[in-house]
């Protein structure tokens, strides 16, 4: 996808271990396998700032959902 640094799932685990974000296994799966678009086996900075944006916004949409639900 676009040029620059990539990882592969060893080193996205590694990375969130070191940060200590630890997902566990079945979590950073799903982080690698949706953030990966063009199904290379690595993830550039490209498709994860994709993966994140639109998980932040599912993340608030819910949020406001269910705010709307406590009101």
């Amino acid at each position: 996808m676009g040029t620059g640094r990539v990882v592969d799932m060893g080193e996205l685990q590694e990375g969130l271990r070191n940060l200590g974000i630890p997902l566990g296994q079945d979590a950073e799966e799903r982080i690698f396998t949706t953030g990966d678009i063009d199904k290379d086996g690595k993830l550039d900075c490209e498709e994860f700032m994709k993966y994140l944006k639109d998980h932040e916004k599912k993340r608030n949409w819910h949020l406001r959902a269910w705010k709307k639900k406590k009101m």
